[in-house]
């Protein structure tokens, strides 16, 4: 199971007692019930001949061995901050500290284990995509003078800068690689580009060439808005930043900051799961990632998972500064406790969007609230 992550009796009575599909969590306490949480927020204790099957401490220790490739001291850094990078899978653990003068040096006698496995779900963004990334509400004409202040309908498809200087597309044509939008000279429109591999902005099939230039000119104007994600914990945060990521490359240069393993699973280096054709960062503090990231790697979009220590919330206000779009996540149940918080009110500010989740059902939206 998982790779050979889980082996045993251990793996049969878990695959005898749920579809792998509707599979949640996997919670191990030493000498407790094993607990398997489900999609749909149902609590299995699965059972074998005298009743429910008690986890032992060997149990634990052989997941850590295997997870680990018998090396538990090349993840230590990883253990003190509370996981276990393994693939696809997130695991946290708990155990003794070892400290040192209030420093915490490494993680002993491991005892409880959380693994909770990533599901894609690429529906997790329909509510919300046409308000994270969207035609702005200033467009702008050559001479720089917004439709709203010409007193305009915003339907008049006009480039915005800094794409160029307010000049329409006189013509324009479909690179069906990638559906990529690129000048043409020759007034040639290709309609045949697939309509799946179109995402945001798809090509209509009929209309001619009036209808592509306008659909064309719309999916110039969209712009990223920087975005903070709420919920309580395993409210669906981290598979709806996943799919916000992977819609919005197919347009925009997207930095994945996966410090913890979660938005891409990455394993030797190549994603596990599906961020489109975004780069990806793994592993690195979130405060350096953001740095080295914004200096390198020239992103439009930064997508970063649960903003918490107040490093973070510094290094993506300096971010934001430098006029990179954010999406991120952050643990609260409204905006009203960010703003409460001596973390996060600043934070808050700096946002243009916020999204409340509910905790159940998992990654159903609450509220969404313009800042």
């Amino acid at each position: 199971m998982f790779d050979g992550l889980i082996v045993g009796n251990l793996a049969r009575l878990i695959a005898d007692s749920v579809k792998l599909e509707n599979l949640a969590e996997i919670r191990l306490r030493a000498n407790k019930r094993l607990l398997l949480l489900t999609t749909a927020n149902a609590r299995i204790y699965p059972r074998q001949a005298g009743g429910c099957y008690t986890v032992t401490k060997e149990d634990i220790d052989g997941i850590i061995a295997r997870a680990t490739n018998l090396s538990p001291y090349s993840v230590s850094d990883e253990m003190i901050r509370g996981y276990i990078p393994c693939k696809n899978l997130r695991i946290g653990v708990g155990g003794e500290g070892v400290s040192d003068g209030g420093r915490l040096l490494n993680i002993k006698n491991v005892s409880y284990m959380v693994i909770r496995v990533p599901h894609q779900i690429r529906t997790a963004a329909d509510g919300i995509i046409d308000k994270v990334y969207c035609v702005p509400k200033n467009t702008y004409s050559s001479d720089g003078e917004s439709a709203a202040a010409r007193g305009e309908a915003n339907n008049t498809p006009i480039i915005s800068p800094p794409y160029g200087d307010g000049t329409e597309i006189e013509e324009v044509e479909i690179d069906d690689r990638n559906a990529n939008i690129i000048p043409s000279p020759n007034g040639d429109v290709d309609t045949a580009a697939e309509e799946e591999n179109l995402s945001l902005t798809s090509l209509p099939h009929c209309g001619g060439k009036d209808a592509a230039k306008d659909t064309v000119k719309a999916a110039v104007e969209k712009e990223v808005r920087s975005t903070i994600i709420i919920s309580p914990p395993c409210g669906g945060k981290t598979t709806l930043l996943r799919e916000l990521a992977r819609l919005i490359s197919a347009h925009k240069n997207v930095v994945v900051i996966d410090e913890r393993y979660e938005l891409a699973a990455v394993s030797e280096g190549v994603p596990t799961l599906d961020i489109g054709e975004s780069d990806v960062v793994s592993g690195v503090p979130k405060a350096v990632a953001y740095e080295n990231c914004v200096r390198a790697m020239n992103p439009d979009v930064i997508v970063t998972d649960e903003l918490f220590r107040v490093a973070d919330v510094a290094a993506i206000c300096d971010v934001m500064r430098s006029g990179v779009k954010v999406i991120a996540s952050v643990h609260g149940d409204s905006v009203d406790s960010l703003r409460a918080s001596d973390t996060y009110c600043e934070l808050i500010k700096r946002f243009e969007l916020a999204v409340v989740l509910k905790r159940k059902p998992v990654g159903q939206i609450k509220e969404i609230v313009e800042l």
